[in-house]
């Protein structure tokens, strides 16, 4: 199907310098640059970004190229919105799945874009892994398969069947990364493993597309009223366990580093009142999809730190356009951060 997407250029257009085949490289002439709208766009280090956000307004949220020569291609990041976090000894929501193409074939067309935002926490215990709560997915949309960051898991709600009320168990959707667990006490023995990553799972459509995602922490059997790190794109996300240095207990996954999407380059089409949140958080090694944080119930800490490249620490929100999970504290849970699709080519 991609041979009859990518139409040839003419002999005499690659003789004159306007293709990418033998008789430009014979005649010496520079391949003219991809010429496109949509989103924010900002050049930097010899390349033009485009920026989507939640925010981006509705006539430009796609991809217009209007010239691409012969086998131009883009690198392409999908990130999908993080997943809200539980509360009160509550797992920490999963990162959103990053979906990401090194060189994805392109020609003039018109790409659409849809970037997802981050699931709800909660502040009590009636939930039951509502589908609010999940993070939601990003996309682009190519001839040869739609590219998707998958939304971030939500965590379970309860470690047994009749803590809340006779609720039933709680129907926690996969997500892109997994969402941490949580264990309350003794009178609840059923115990849940931290969620399983999605992401891993989505195909690549014979185009090169990476896909990155981690499971959620788990908890020690024999820990009471504690909950695990949600899964990052780069790391799974960490258990609680009071054996372990206590930094680390509960903490958020890493988030994955993406060189060509550093904070310099991509913050200027990130909102305002956004950017002091998001440049430190991706910085210069392009960092995105860290896991929330869990929390623990009159233990210290009481929250756990979020993961790298945007996770929520204790009763924090996943960060603005890194597709983070959100953190839980004692007292809250919190929100995913949105997700995000930049992509890049060289001018």
């Amino acid at each position: 199907m991609l041979d009859k997407f990518f139409k040839k250029e003419s002999p005499l257009l690659n003789m004159i310098g306007f293709g990418g085949g033998a008789a430009n490289r014979l005649t010496g002439f520079k391949v003219p640059p991809i010429e496109a709208t949509g989103g924010t766009t900002n050049t930097d280090g010899g390349f033009k970004y485009h920026i989507y956000t939640v925010d981006t307004p509705a006539p430009t949220r796609n991809l217009a190229i209007t010239f691409a020569p012969d086998d131009a291609t883009i690198e392409l990041l999908v990130i999908g919105g993080g997943g809200g976090a539980g509360w009160n000894n509550g797992g920490g929501g999963g990162a959103g799945g990053i979906a990401y193409a090194p060189a994805l074939p392109v020609n003039a067309s018109t790409y659409p874009v849809t970037v997802g935002t981050g699931g709800t926490g909660t502040t009590n215990y009636d939930y039951t892994g509502s589908p609010q709560m999940k993070g939601n997915n990003s996309t682009f949309v190519h001839p040869g398969g739609t590219i998707t960051g998958l939304g971030g898991a939500a965590p379970y709600a309860i470690d047994s069947l009749t803590e809340v009320k006779g609720a039933p168990a709680p129907l926690v959707a996969p997500g892109g990364s997994g969402a941490g667990t949580r264990r309350s006490g003794t009178r609840n023995p059923t115990y849940r493993p931290g969620i399983a990553a999605a992401q891993p799972t989505q195909p690549n459509f014979g185009m090169g597309v990476l896909h990155y995602g981690n499971n959620g922490g788990d908890v020690d059997q024999t820990q009471q009223y504690t909950g695990a790190g949600g899964g990052g794109a780069g790391g799974t996300g960490f258990d609680y366990n009071e054996s372990v240095f206590q930094p680390s207990r509960g903490r958020g996954g890493a988030g994955q580093p993406f060189t060509g999407f550093p904070a310099p380059a991509v913050a200027p089409g990130i909102p305002s009142p956004n950017q002091p949140a998001f440049t430190p958080a991706v910085g210069p090694t392009g960092l995105y999809g860290g896991g929330g944080g869990g929390s623990s119930e009159n233990k210290a800490p009481t929250g756990s730190s979020g993961g790298t490249g945007g996770g929520g620490g204790a009763g924090q929100a996943g960060k603005y356009g890194t597709g983070g999970g959100g953190g839980s504290a004692d007292t809250t849970g919190s929100n995913g951060g949105p997700g995000l699709v930049v992509l890049r080519y060289p001018v």
